[in-house]
């Protein structure tokens, strides 16, 4: 009898322990949980499709770097000063998008020039602050499954671990074009969302992809987060209907958090002229 009862409560546990999530599995969880607690910080975001050999710094897509804040309130909008670069080949082009929370403005090499409300209607915070902007809009539980955890020293000071698993493509390209979207980087020569068809032919693509994201060991706020994904270009057209700009053979994403939660202020720009005299296409 003795042998029975330590036999049944050996399954026991072992049925109990199958049903705990892994550390890995906790630990992307509570990231992906955390992500609206990022109100703010310095933030460098970049996706761009290239050839298999081209240098990362060359392709078609877009970088976004500089101070952000999510709005704090319903109907106000972020704070930014973030500067937007448009790649085309080798060649950069930039302006920059400012706003202090209630007015918006856009620079370009003829000035800077504040942006009509009606332009960022779609910026302003629907909700609870923190709950639908900035970084909240990543799924970050619906990109990855089989996580794995491995230590990653320490990111402003803070001890991190590394996380990487297996990616869904399509959920990781969808949030981080709404986030870029979210944070004033809308292009209009690359997507905004993929759906139906036009999903299902960029998965159908997919030949390998990698995901590899930096989280607090304690805290779990995201600092950093990369993605690789390697297409088929047998079906070039295709992807180019889908994918707009970003179609290319190797498609990368990187998003950096630095010093997550700092104080930012924008101030607004002097000598800012009237959304009537942006140039067109503005």
């Amino acid at each position: 009898m003795r042998r029975a009862l330590a036999a049944l409560a050996g399954v026991t546990v072992l049925v109990a322990a199958c049903g705990q999530p892994s550390p890995s599995q906790r630990a992307l969880s509570s990231t992906s949980s955390h992500l609206h607690d990022v109100h703010s910080g310095r933030l460098d975001m970049t996706m761009l499709a290239s050839t298999a050999t081209a240098a990362s710094s060359v392709g078609e897509g877009f970088e976004l770097a500089g101070l952000f804040a999510v709005a704090t309130k319903k109907g106000r909008l972020p704070v930014a000063d973030l500067r937007y670069t448009r790649i085309t080949g080798a060649a950069h082009a930039q302006t920059r998008f400012i706003s202090t929370g209630s007015a918006a403005f856009l620079g370009l090499d003829s000035g800077v020039y504040r942006l009509a409300d009606s332009r960022v209607a779609g910026l302003r915070a629907r909700g609870t602050a923190g709950k639908d902007a900035g970084l909240a809009g990543l799924n970050l539980d619906k990109w990855i499954s089989h996580p794995v955890l491995h230590p990653a020293g320490t990111r402003d000071g803070v001890p991190v671990v590394r996380i990487t698993g297996t990616l869904d493509p399509i959920q990781a390209l969808n949030d981080m074009l709404s986030v870029a979207s979210g944070l004033g980087a809308a292009d209009e020569g690359s997507p905004t969302h993929l759906s139906g068809a036009a999903a299902d032919r960029v998965r159908g693509a997919v030949r390998s992809s990698s995901v590899e994201l930096v989280t607090g060991r304690a805290d779990h706020l995201l600092r950093e987060l990369h993605v690789e994904i390697r297409l088929a270009v047998s079906d070039a057209d295709n992807l180019r209907s889908a994918l707009g700009r970003l179609a290319g053979v190797r498609l990368t994403m990187g998003l950096v958090v630095t010093r997550p939660n700092q104080a930012v202020q924008v101030p607004a720009p002097a000598a800012a002229r009237p959304a009537s005299e942006l140039p067109s296409p503005g």
